[in-house]
């Protein structure tokens, strides 16, 4: 499974480390986040988050994923979801 996140905050570093452990096809190609707070837990736990994006839209053009992590802002969340969504992915 290929999963992208967008926003990489202490919540998603958290989920990414337990999603790693619980599915041995759980990959991370890529992450969107200025300043992934969660990217010191997930390294320090082992797990691989992928490339950094600058976008949503740069990541989905350059990675074929099988689902999309939404971990960004509350008040981006409808946006964010709603391009994963006319992208095809689940969520």
């Amino acid at each position: 499974m290929r999963v992208g996140i967008i926003g990489l905050g202490y919540r998603l570093g958290y989920l990414a480390r337990v999603f790693s452990v619980a599915r041995d096809d759980f990959n991370i190609v890529g992450y969107v986040d200025p300043a992934p707070a969660g990217l010191p837990y997930a390294t320090e736990h082992g797990v691989n988050v992928g490339k950094q994006y600058d976008s949503l839209e740069a990541m989905l053009d350059s990675e074929q994923l099988d689902l999309l992590m939404v971990g960004s802002p509350n008040h981006l969340h409808l946006g964010h979801i709603r391009i994963g969504l006319e992208r095809g992915l689940k969520i």
